[in-house]
């Protein structure tokens, strides 16, 4: 009997979801070849069968150029999936030539493009019935007056597209820049127009962290919903700023209705997660934005029984996927490191104690990089730390 031909994924950009994705893959007997920054310390993982680096971001779509649109095209015929916005923008603007070669997810082109920027998904947005954040162009000296005479608390400078923010300015995990008067406004402003960024002001919707709930599903090109699944960030560092530190997975009925009446108003079909925050002035979520692609929290869906992964190769393959039922509540996706220094940052503003915290972290966990089976990406990482604070003392010297 003929062996069957094995099926290659190629996952381009991204940190800890393509490694969730290739350790969920390759037990399926999937080959997984990735395309990250040279420096992650996902690179390290064993559950990858190539490894395809990139320097720098701003290298990032010369190699994918290379790697799937070159004269050698190792993976041609293999499924092709973003996992951060700089692959998003890349098949958003390569998308018929990449299609042509390559099994790709169902995101339509104009969905890819239109998430990708602040302005466009709050343009495509506008007549869903979904409640968005008041918003301003950043048009001149007035703009600060204006934002701050709504009456909103204070106001975020948000790129129109946030990875190339992140390239300038991105340390730690930074998304957009927070002002709190009409003076930080304008400072922060001059600093975007001189790398050459372009932003928009939105309020700041008030309310504690844990007030953000993101939805994920998969939608057929047919329309067909595969799962559906919710979690709530309990904790980031920087509070209201940063990556989450700490989540949980909990259902929210609410927030999955708001997220079905934008996908069902747009027509999208495909990948997405997108996030709410719950307004605080009266407990009506907000939709802060939409991913066209996997992110880094994946490892929360696989720990919870979400093949996600698999459910979109499939699809993408043009297999049959039979939609999912329910699935584990309750299991905390926690980075240590990260929410370590949460806790001294919210025991310095907000008084939170080491058992408070401790008790906040009891429960069944997933973690971003640890597994037993998998442990060179999370050693690759505390090396890492560990040159960084031994250098630290001979940087304060010079």
């Amino acid at each position: 009997m003929p062996v069957p031909a094995p099926i290659h994924v190629v996952l381009l950009g991204g940190s800890t979801g393509p490694l969730a994705l290739a350790r969920e893959l390759s037990a399926s007997g999937v080959c997984v070849h990735l395309s990250l920054q040279r420096s992650r310390p996902e690179n390290r993982t064993r559950f990858a069968d190539s490894i395809h680096p990139y320097e720098s971001r701003a290298d990032a779509p010369r190699v994918w150029e290379d790697l799937l649109l070159g004269s050698k095209r190792p993976f041609l015929g293999a499924a092709v999936f973003p996992c951060d916005d700089d692959a998003v923008e890349f098949l958003a603007e390569r998308h018929g030539e990449v299609a042509a070669l390559y099994a790709l997810d169902h995101v339509q082109p104009i969905h890819l493009d239109a998430f990708l920027s602040k302005s466009k998904t709050a343009a495509i947005s506008e007549n869903t019935g979904v409640r968005l954040p008041l918003t301003w162009p950043i048009d001149g000296a007035s703009t600060a007056e204006r934002a701050f005479a709504s009456g909103a608390a204070a106001v975020l400078l948000k790129p129109v597209h946030s990875h190339r923010f992140q390239v300038a300015f991105g340390g730690g995990g930074r998304k957009h820049f927070l002002a709190h008067n009409v003076e930080e406004f304008r400072e922060m402003a001059e600093r975007l127009a001189k790398e050459g960024i372009d932003a928009i002001a939105t309020e700041l919707i008030p309310g504690p962290d844990s007030a953000s709930v993101t939805y994920y599903t998969h939608r057929a090109a047919d329309g067909t919903v595969h799962f559906e699944f919710t979690k709530q960030v309990l904790r980031r560092f920087p509070r209201n700023e940063g990556p989450g530190s700490l989540h949980v997975v909990r259902w929210d009925e609410e927030i999955a209705i708001e997220a079905r009446k934008l996908l069902d108003a747009t027509g999208f079909t495909g990948y997405a997660n997108i996030e709410f925050k719950r307004d605080e002035r009266g407990g009506l979520p907000v939709m802060i934005e939409l991913n066209p692609r996997f992110t880094a929290s994946q490892e929360l869906l696989v720990q919870c029984g979400i093949p996600a992964g698999r459910i979109v190769l499939d699809s993408a393959l043009g297999r049959r996927v039979e939609p999912l039922g329910s699935h584990v509540q309750g299991i905390k996706l926690w980075d240590p490191a990260r929410d370590l220094r949460a806790f001294g940052e919210l025991r310095r503003l907000e008084g939170l104690g080491f058992m408070s915290w401790l008790r906040s972290i009891r429960g069944p966990k997933a973690f971003l990089l640890f597994r037993w089976s998998d442990p060179r990406p999370t050693l690759s990482r505390l090396a890492s730390i560990g040159r960084k604070v031994i250098a630290r003392p001979f940087q304060r010297g010079t």
